[in-house]
């Protein structure tokens, strides 16, 4: 008797067709997740970088309120963030001697991704009496005085590699100059342009006078974070992308062509509608029949 029909396997299966189609489009968004994430990190270049002065009044003491603002664009395909980080320091006069204030993080500072974004940083003091009392005959007697600041904070990055995710921040440290327009001296602004180097020293004889038009620019440099991180997420990126998205197209494909040459069989013109069965014919006997006879010859013509 012909045996009855096996279960069809899960490949054959709605279950099975709709798994196949689920992972050959997952494998695609891993191929999308690669390029969207290749290289990982890309330079933020920042510049534009202004100074504004909000409050500067001189008596007994000196108010200072001091803003400073920074436009980066960000190419990266993913939000930078801007986090707070021990705050920078604000000196005047050529030797750095004098510190009047220190800079704080405004915050929701945060660059979008590929997308352009201000970063802002305050200073908000009134300077002792003592310390005033140093600073304002510099403020009478000379036309322009230098004041430096530390421009820091720190950089966070966060990835999302479909099933992995992978965030590391990197200290951002910039060296600031200016010229401040001395108490006497008439003119429609007090701060000269702000530019931004990698140490003092280069900003020695480099400040910009009041009222003359400079344009600087920096830039985050993939080599301020730390290699060992950013190796880590390139790790992370091609065991998670390349590993499992290889593995869902696989799998999928093969699901989706076993689906796909089944239909094509059962649409043949023959009228195929299942698994090839064969049968042999056989005699009385048990033996096999065969064309022309050529068996019961062997058999003795029986």
């Amino acid at each position: 008797a012909e045996q009855a029909t096996d279960k069809p396997n899960f490949n054959d299966t709605t279950c099975g067709h709709i798994v196949g189609l689920l992972l050959c489009c997952y494998g695609l968004f891993n191929t999308y997740l690669f390029v969207k994430f290749t290289p990982v990190y890309t330079a933020t270049q920042c510049g534009d970088q202004t100074a504004i002065l909000q409050e500067f009044s001189v008596g007994t003491t000196i108010k200072v309120d001091l803003q400073i603002q920074v436009t980066c664009w960000n190419p990266n395909a993913y939000a930078v963030q801007i986090l707070t980080s021990v705050p920078g320091h604000v000196y005047v006069g050529d030797g750095r001697h004098v510190s009047v204030g220190q800079l704080t993080l405004v915050e929701g500072s945060s660059l979008p991704q590929q997308g352009e974004g201000t970063i802002r940083v305050r200073m908000d003091a009134e300077l002792s009496p003592e310390t005033s009392a140093d600073i304002v005959p510099r403020l009478l007697e000379d036309t322009e005085i230098p004041m430096f600041l530390d421009l820091q904070f720190d950089v966070g990055v966060n990835m999302n590699f479909g099933l992995t995710h992978f965030g590391t921040t990197a200290p951002f440290k910039k060296k600031c100059g200016m010229n401040l327009a001395g108490v006497l001296v008439n003119t429609a602004t007090r701060l000269g342009p702000m530019i931004c180097r990698d140490s003092y020293a280069a900003l020695s004889g480099q400040l910009p006078h009041v009222g003359e038009a400079h344009a600087g620019s920096m830039s985050f440099s993939g080599a301020q974070m730390d290699p060992e991180r950013i190796a880590m997420g390139e790790m992370a990126k091609n065991v998670s992308i390349i590993t499992i998205g290889g593995l869902c197209y696989a799998i999928g494909i093969a699901i989706t062509y076993h689906w796909f040459m089944t239909v094509c069989i059962r649409a043949r013109p023959d009228g195929f509608d299942g698994p090839r069965k064969s049968y042999i014919a056989v005699d009385q006997r048990g033996w096999p029949w065969a064309a022309k006879g050529s068996l019961l010859e062997a058999g003795g013509g029986g």
